[in-house]
């Protein structure tokens, strides 16, 4: 269905309705501002971009243009790693300023059973079962995540993805469709990992729509994240 062009007013009017609808289901309540742009302000200063950038992709938004954080092909510029409040954290910068931020909810490994905010292990001597931990995806116009439990064993081809399940989104400034999760691989073979892949599509009405994913992978006793579209 080819979708029409709608005058800037409108366009913003509509993402506003968008955004108040759309955050059902989100895990906290939300802090909106009074127009997109605002609350596109609001987000990117919360994660240290600068002034300039933040006009630079509210520039874009309002345009329909692509962030490069949501463009294929796109190379960022910085790459941040840390641990923080029971996630792994990952945060990749581009050049327009524009970011994307995975996180995995982890346990303490340190102890024989743990829980951080419903992620719960069991580890013992050559094992490590974990059990509704979130994974997550944050790209500033959205936020789409799901929970799964999967187990990391020694030896060869034994990492496994139990479930995946509770796929969702939220703080949707734009249109975003329903979102899924499945197992594609249940366990690792040879150097290929076991894989569940959460996507759901997003589109700035009526200039872009594309389908992102976020995947969990499990290979040689580890957990990683992978994303793209």
């Amino acid at each position: 269905m080819e979708l029409s062009r709608l005058s800037r007013s409108s366009r913003l009017a509509g993402a506003c309705l968008a955004a108040g609808l759309m955050f059902t289901g989100a895990t906290t309540s939300p802090v909106w501002g009074a127009s997109p742009a605002e609350e596109i302000r609001n987000r990117l200063d919360a994660q240290g971009v600068s002034p300039d950038k933040i006009d630079l992709l509210i520039a874009k938004y309002e345009g329909g243009i692509p962030w490069e954080s949501m463009t294929p092909g796109a190379v960022p510029v910085l790459q941040e790693q840390n641990r923080e409040a029971g996630y792994e954290i990952t945060t990749k910068r581009f050049v327009d300023g524009s970011l994307s931020t995975t996180k995995v909810q982890v346990a303490n490994s340190t102890l024989a059973r743990g829980s951080i905010s419903g992620c719960s292990s069991r580890i013992g001597t050559g094992y490590a079962e974990y059990t509704g931990c979130l994974i997550q995806r944050d790209l500033v116009l959205f936020v789409m995540n799901f929970k799964a439990d999967y187990s990391l064993y020694s030896g060869s081809n034994n990492d496994t993805i139990r479930n995946a399940y509770n796929a969702s989104y939220y703080a949707c400034l734009g249109f975003c469709g329903t979102a899924s999760v499945s197992v594609n691989r249940r366990s690792e073979s040879g150097s290929l990992p076991a894989v569940a892949r959460g996507q759901m599509t997003y589109g700035s009405v009526p200039y872009f729509t594309s389908t992102y994913w976020l995947e969990l992978r499990l290979l040689n006793q580890s957990a990683t994240v992978a994303e793209g579209q």
